[in-house]
């Protein structure tokens, strides 16, 4: 089973039970050890920067972004 298969799964459920299930993974990522937190947000700044760099993305300035969350972009 892959993990998309266990969200697919976990779509079927009724509401409450994905809440609890929600809960339990959340809680479980108190259990990762600094060390862990290092290594994950460095794959993921490493994605990232692939994305960039390939041109899947595209960045955007920071006062564009803020207009956007401001409401006035």
């Amino acid at each position: 089973m892959t993990g998309e298969d266990i969200v697919a799964a976990a779509l079927q459920m009724p509401i409450d039970e994905r809440a609890r299930l929600a809960h339990i993974l959340i809680r479980s990522l108190d259990e990762v050890t600094e060390e862990e937190h290092e290594g994950i947000w460095l794959t993921e700044v490493e994605r990232r920067r692939r994305e960039v760099a390939v041109g899947n993305v595209s960045l955007v300035p920071w006062e564009e972004t803020l207009l956007k969350l401001e409401g006035l972009g």
